[in-house]
């Protein structure tokens, strides 16, 4: 008998990007130029923070709860001060992957379509890198 596993929150940690310079090259053909000059400068400044998302769900079965690694999202932004806009931008991203987020849990045994994984609860945090960084970057006011 085959035991039902279930995803009940999906965790997304927000870690350095691993990578700066590689996502601002990958930013600049995306975006142009110009926005890339001025992330670039942002970033320089301290006011703008490359992360890249660790995504893991947490998936329940009998035997109870277990975390699986179902992806990574790099190449976001985020700024010191705007703690809600950057969970926004994460939780977007997030929900932009769940087709892949699917395929990963299926590697691992767990059936999840992509409009189920909709539904499920996540958690956006910060690690220590991260949070250390954006307090030091405040971004000015308007």
């Amino acid at each position: 008998m085959q035991v039902a596993r279930t995803v009940i929150r999906i965790d997304a940690v927000a870690a350095l990007d691993r990578s700066p310079e590689r996502t601002l090259a990958d930013h600049a053909r995306v975006a142009g130029a110009d926005e890339a000059a001025e992330w670039r400068v942002e970033r320089e400044l301290g006011l703008a923070t490359l992360v890249s998302l660790e995504l893991l769900a947490e998936v329940a079965d009998d035997d109870g709860v277990s975390r699986v690694l179902v992806g990574r999202i790099s190449g976001l932004t985020f700024y010191g001060g705007q703690e809600e806009a950057n969970e926004i931008h994460a939780r977007e991203m997030v929900s932009s992957t769940l087709d892949d987020i699917a395929g990963a849990l299926a590697t691992h045994g767990v059936v999840a379509r992509p409009a189920a994984l909709a539904l499920v609860p996540v958690a956006i945090t910060n690690d220590g890198d991260v949070t250390l960084r954006l307090a030091k970057g405040r971004r000015p006011s308007s």
